[in-house]
């Protein structure tokens, strides 16, 4: 999966073959309009507004209404607005927001992605660190993402995130290839 993700978004060259996403354009023609969310994530900054908007921010800085109204119903939609009480995401929260769980971690930057709405989204393991609640509306706003035009390609080892995709790509071990698994069948 990972050498798949990395084809995907550009970071490797297939060593053979040919790979589209949708249409017959190359891979790279995509590459400014997909989201990634690492199994791990990353956070650069050390507040949770600074690293949905991917640069730094503090309490009292001048952010447009819009995207503060987006970002507020996106944490609705999560199920997340705890986050957003007592000025929380502008709150020091330690060097790469350590103070986080893994799963607020995995949360915010699903945030991130849904803000950026790009039109492919990538995720590697989005449930990995979520209770059934969360993970439930996770998988449910990835399909409403699909439904709205979205791509979305995700890998999970848990059967259940699957419940929504229209395809499933399935890896038996490192030396089989892929196999597809429609819908329907």
């Amino acid at each position: 999966k990972s050498t798949l993700f990395d084809i995907i978004l550009g970071l490797l060259e297939p060593t053979n073959g040919k790979y589209y996403l949708e249409t017959r354009e190359k891979i790279s023609n995509y590459k400014n309009n997909i989201s990634f969310l690492e199994q791990k994530p990353s956070f650069f900054f050390d507040n949770i507004i600074s690293n949905i908007l991917m640069k730094e921010i503090n309490l009292g800085d001048d952010i447009d209404k819009e995207k503060t109204k987006r970002i507020k119903e996106i944490f609705k939609i999560l199920d997340i607005e705890y986050l957003l009480k007592n000025e929380r995401l502008y709150t020091y929260s330690g060097p790469g927001c350590e103070t986080l769980s893994g799963g607020e971690k995995q949360l915010i930057t699903l945030v991130r992605i849904l803000y950026n709405n790009r039109k492919i989204i990538i995720l590697d393991e989005p449930t990995a660190s979520l209770d059934l609640e969360k993970r439930e509306l996770v998988i449910s706003s990835l399909r409403d993402l699909s439904r709205l035009g979205k791509l979305v390609i995700m890998s999970s080892h848990n059967k259940n995130d699957f419940k929504y995709c229209d395809k499933i790509l399935i890896k038996d071990n490192v030396d089989s290839p892929f196999s597809i698994k429609y819908k329907n069948d």
